[in-house]
């Protein structure tokens, strides 16, 4: 089994679509079942990048907010020095 699996590790995943063994023979199981866990790891790396992505974006709002409060709180300071003069 184990040969099987680094055999199957080698191979292209368009190697794997091809796989030279009938349908439902222990070969096209143990090809099919590659496939769907290379398929789920990119699956897990699409995530984690789309996580990665929507943090940065939050963390880019919360700065764009930050930024404009202060903007706001100076304009306001400076019309209240300009009235008091």
């Amino acid at each position: 089994m184990n040969d099987l699996v680094q055999a199957a590790r080698k191979k292209s995943v368009d190697d794997l679509f091809e796989h030279g063994g009938q349908e439902g023979s222990e070969v096209a199981y143990r090809h099919d079942q590659d496939v769907r866990r290379r398929a789920f790891s990119l699956e897990q790396r699409v995530a984690n990048a789309q996580r990665n992505a929507a943090r940065w974006q939050m963390y880019s709002a919360m700065a764009v907010g930050l930024s404009v409060v202060a903007t706001t709180d100076g304009i306001w300071l400076d019309a209240i020095g300009i009235s008091v003069r």
